[in-house]
C-alpha cells in the first residue's frame, strides 16, 4: 500500500467526496434516505430600494436540513431606524416557512448587533471565542 496526500482541487474530486458523503448520510438517516442531493441550494433574497437605489437587503440559503442560513443583512446607515431590517427578517421568515424550512440560522460576531436577532426570538446555540482574535462568533437559531 502506498498512500499519498495530494493537493488537487478538481470538480471530479469534489463530486466524488460529496457523493460518498451523501450515500453514507442516506444510509444513516431516515431524513436523508429519500433526499435529492442533486437539487440546487435555494437562495432567498429580498432588497429594499429608495427609488432605483438599493439601500439594503437580506440573503439566505436553504441548507440540506431545510434551515435557512442568513448570509447577509445590511441597511445603509441613513435608512436605519425605519424598521427596514425588521421587515426584511419578517419577509424571510414567512418565505422560509412557506418553503418548508424548520428554522433560520445566523452567525453574528461580537462587533455586530446580536440583540437585533434576539429581539426576533433568535437564541444563541453556539459560541466561538477568539474567532478572529479578540472577537467572538455567535451562532443563533430560530425555529419556525
Amino acid at each position: 500500500m502506498q498512500i499519498k496526500i495530494k493537493t488537487e482541487n478538481s470538480e471530479f474530486n469534489r463530486k466524488f467526496l460529496e457523493n460518498r458523503i451523501h450515500a453514507e448520510m442516506a444510509q444513516a438517516s431516515k431524513y436523508f434516505a429519500g433526499y435529492n442531493f442533486k437539487k440546487k441550494t435555494h437562495e432567498l433574497a429580498f432588497y429594499a430600494y429608495d427609488g432605483d437605489e438599493i439601500i439594503g437587503g437580506i440573503t439566505a440559503n436553504i441548507n440540506l436540513a431545510a434551515w435557512a442560513e442568513i448570509t447577509a443583512l445590511f441597511i445603509a446607515p441613513k435608512y436605519r431606524g425605519l424598521d427596514l431590517a425588521s421587515r426584511l427578517i419578517e419577509r424571510l421568515e414567512t418565505t422560509a416557512k412557506a418553503k418548508g424550512c424548520f428554522g433560520i440560522i445566523v452567525q453574528v460576531w461580537s462587533c455586530q448587533p446580536r440583540a437585533f436577532f434576539e429581539k426576533f426570538g433568535f437564541k444563541v446555540f453556539g459560541r466561538l471565542d477568539n474567532c478572529p482574535q479578540g472577537e467572538s462568533l455567535f451562532l443563533l437559531q430560530k425555529t419556525l
